[in-house]
Protein backbone atom coordinates (compact mmCIF):
# COMPACT_ATOMS: atom_id res chain seq x y z
CA UNK A 1 0.00 0.00 0.00
CA UNK A 2 1.25 3.72 -0.48
CA UNK A 3 2.04 5.78 2.58
CA UNK A 4 -1.89 6.41 2.51
CA UNK A 5 -2.85 2.84 2.77
CA UNK A 6 -4.37 2.91 -0.79
CA UNK A 7 -3.72 0.02 -2.74
CA UNK A 8 0.05 1.18 -5.36
CA UNK A 9 -1.44 0.84 -9.11
CA UNK A 10 0.59 2.43 -12.01
CA UNK A 11 -3.18 4.26 -13.09
CA UNK A 12 -2.97 5.99 -9.73
CA UNK A 13 0.70 6.39 -9.78
CA UNK A 14 1.76 5.95 -6.43
CA UNK A 15 3.85 3.20 -7.59
CA UNK A 16 7.07 3.47 -5.36
CA UNK A 17 9.93 2.09 -7.70
CA UNK A 18 12.37 -0.04 -5.64
CA UNK A 19 15.80 0.71 -7.07
CA UNK A 20 15.07 3.86 -6.12
CA UNK A 21 14.33 2.50 -2.91
CA UNK A 22 17.62 0.73 -3.38
CA UNK A 23 19.85 3.73 -4.41
CA UNK A 24 18.66 5.61 -1.40
CA UNK A 25 18.55 3.06 1.41
CA UNK A 26 20.33 -0.07 0.50
CA UNK A 27 19.20 -3.49 -0.68
CA UNK A 28 19.41 -4.46 3.04
CA UNK A 29 16.85 -2.43 3.82
CA UNK A 30 14.78 -2.83 1.43
CA UNK A 31 15.00 -6.63 2.35
CA UNK A 32 14.51 -5.48 6.23
CA UNK A 33 11.71 -3.61 5.80
CA UNK A 34 9.96 -6.49 3.75
CA UNK A 35 10.39 -8.64 6.57
CA UNK A 36 8.46 -6.62 8.52
CA UNK A 37 5.18 -7.44 7.59
CA UNK A 38 3.05 -10.16 8.30
CA UNK A 39 2.11 -12.86 5.56
CA UNK A 40 -1.26 -12.11 4.44
CA UNK A 41 -1.72 -8.75 5.75
CA UNK A 42 -1.15 -5.14 4.01
CA UNK A 43 1.96 -3.76 4.46
CA UNK A 44 1.68 -0.14 3.64
CA UNK A 45 4.87 1.93 2.49
CA UNK A 46 5.99 4.49 5.47
CA UNK A 47 9.83 5.83 4.93
CA UNK A 48 9.66 6.36 8.77
CA UNK A 49 10.47 2.47 8.78
CA UNK A 50 13.41 2.93 6.22
CA UNK A 51 14.58 5.23 8.46
CA UNK A 52 14.26 2.91 11.97
CA UNK A 53 15.70 0.37 10.02
CA UNK A 54 18.78 1.74 9.11
CA UNK A 55 19.14 3.34 12.70
CA UNK A 56 18.88 -0.13 13.55
CA UNK A 57 21.65 -1.50 11.02
CA UNK A 58 23.76 1.15 11.71
CA UNK A 59 23.76 0.34 15.52
CA UNK A 60 24.34 -3.71 14.87
CA UNK A 61 27.25 -2.65 12.63
CA UNK A 62 28.79 -0.39 15.45
CA UNK A 63 27.96 -2.95 17.80
CA UNK A 64 29.75 -5.77 15.90
CA UNK A 65 32.83 -3.46 15.08
CA UNK A 66 33.29 -2.81 18.79
CA UNK A 67 33.45 -6.84 19.14
CA UNK A 68 35.50 -7.61 16.51
CA UNK A 69 38.36 -4.74 17.49
CA UNK A 70 37.98 -5.71 21.27
CA UNK A 71 38.09 -9.14 20.68
CA UNK A 72 40.84 -9.73 18.47
CA UNK A 73 42.17 -13.12 19.27
CA UNK A 74 39.47 -14.91 20.80
CA UNK A 75 37.83 -18.06 19.62
CA UNK A 76 34.52 -19.35 19.65
CA UNK A 77 35.71 -22.58 20.37
CA UNK A 78 37.07 -21.58 22.98
CA UNK A 79 33.61 -20.91 25.27
CA UNK A 80 33.31 -23.95 26.59
CA UNK A 81 36.69 -23.99 27.97
CA UNK A 82 35.86 -20.41 29.45
CA UNK A 83 32.24 -21.38 31.01
CA UNK A 84 33.37 -21.55 34.49
CA UNK A 85 34.68 -17.86 34.58
CA UNK A 86 31.61 -16.38 33.60
CA UNK A 87 29.76 -13.91 35.76
CA UNK A 88 26.17 -13.66 36.51
CA UNK A 89 25.51 -10.52 34.02
CA UNK A 90 27.19 -13.42 31.56
CA UNK A 91 25.10 -16.38 31.82
CA UNK A 92 21.82 -14.05 31.72
CA UNK A 93 22.45 -12.44 28.69
CA UNK A 94 23.27 -16.16 27.04
CA UNK A 95 20.20 -17.22 28.65
CA UNK A 96 18.41 -13.80 27.05
CA UNK A 97 19.76 -14.87 23.77
CA UNK A 98 19.01 -18.47 23.94
CA UNK A 99 14.87 -17.08 24.74
CA UNK A 100 15.76 -14.95 21.66
CA UNK A 101 16.54 -17.63 19.95
CA UNK A 102 14.05 -20.03 20.05
CA UNK A 103 11.46 -17.28 19.91
CA UNK A 104 12.84 -16.56 16.81
CA UNK A 105 13.38 -20.39 15.05
CA UNK A 106 9.79 -21.23 16.04
CA UNK A 107 8.05 -17.80 14.14
CA UNK A 108 10.72 -19.29 11.24
CA UNK A 109 9.43 -22.38 11.38
CA UNK A 110 6.12 -21.00 11.31
CA UNK A 111 6.69 -18.61 8.26
CA UNK A 112 6.21 -15.41 10.73
CA UNK A 113 9.08 -13.70 9.00
CA UNK A 114 8.21 -10.84 11.06
CA UNK A 115 7.88 -12.15 14.39
CA UNK A 116 11.35 -13.46 13.97
CA UNK A 117 13.41 -10.50 12.80
CA UNK A 118 11.12 -9.01 15.91
CA UNK A 119 12.55 -11.17 18.62
CA UNK A 120 16.37 -11.04 17.16
CA UNK A 121 15.79 -6.84 16.98
CA UNK A 122 14.63 -6.40 20.49
CA UNK A 123 17.03 -9.01 21.91
CA UNK A 124 19.68 -7.45 20.31
CA UNK A 125 18.47 -3.32 20.72
CA UNK A 126 17.42 -3.28 23.98
CA UNK A 127 19.46 -6.27 26.13
CA UNK A 128 22.70 -6.96 23.58
CA UNK A 129 23.26 -3.72 22.76
CA UNK A 130 22.00 -1.01 25.57
CA UNK A 131 22.62 -3.06 28.38
CA UNK A 132 25.07 -6.16 27.85
CA UNK A 133 27.97 -4.32 25.95
CA UNK A 134 27.26 -1.21 28.11
CA UNK A 135 27.83 -3.29 31.40
CA UNK A 136 31.05 -4.95 30.56
CA UNK A 137 32.89 -2.48 28.32
CA UNK A 138 35.04 -1.83 31.91
CA UNK A 139 35.79 -5.45 31.82
CA UNK A 140 36.69 -5.51 28.01
CA UNK A 141 38.59 -2.65 28.35
CA UNK A 142 40.70 -3.91 31.35
CA UNK A 143 43.22 -6.58 30.43
CA UNK A 144 44.24 -7.46 34.59
CA UNK A 145 40.40 -7.78 34.96
CA UNK A 146 40.13 -11.67 35.06
CA UNK A 147 36.89 -12.28 34.18
CA UNK A 148 37.83 -10.19 30.44
CA UNK A 149 37.80 -12.77 28.21
CA UNK A 150 34.81 -14.53 29.85
CA UNK A 151 33.28 -11.24 28.41
CA UNK A 152 34.98 -11.28 25.52
CA UNK A 153 33.89 -14.64 24.21
CA UNK A 154 30.24 -13.96 25.44
CA UNK A 155 30.16 -10.96 22.68
CA UNK A 156 32.01 -13.24 19.94
CA UNK A 157 29.22 -15.97 20.70
CA UNK A 158 26.60 -13.67 20.99
CA UNK A 159 27.61 -11.75 18.17
CA UNK A 160 28.62 -14.36 15.57
CA UNK A 161 25.13 -16.24 16.23
CA UNK A 162 23.18 -13.29 15.89
CA UNK A 163 24.32 -12.24 12.53
CA UNK A 164 23.88 -15.76 11.38
CA UNK A 165 20.60 -15.70 12.44
CA UNK A 166 19.67 -12.07 11.40
CA UNK A 167 21.45 -13.15 7.50
CA UNK A 168 17.95 -14.00 5.90
CA UNK A 169 16.70 -10.29 6.67
CA UNK A 170 20.14 -8.12 6.20
CA UNK A 171 22.72 -10.34 4.36
CA UNK A 172 25.64 -7.83 3.69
Amino acid sequence: LDPKGRKMSKSLGNVINPSEIIAKYSADMLRYWAATGTLGDDLPFQEKDFVSGKKFITKLTNASRFVAMKTEGVKLSDFEKEKKSLRELDRWILSRFERAKKEATGALEGYEYSKALGALRNFFWLEFADYYIEEVKHRVYNENDVSARAAKIVLVKICTELLKMLSPFIPH
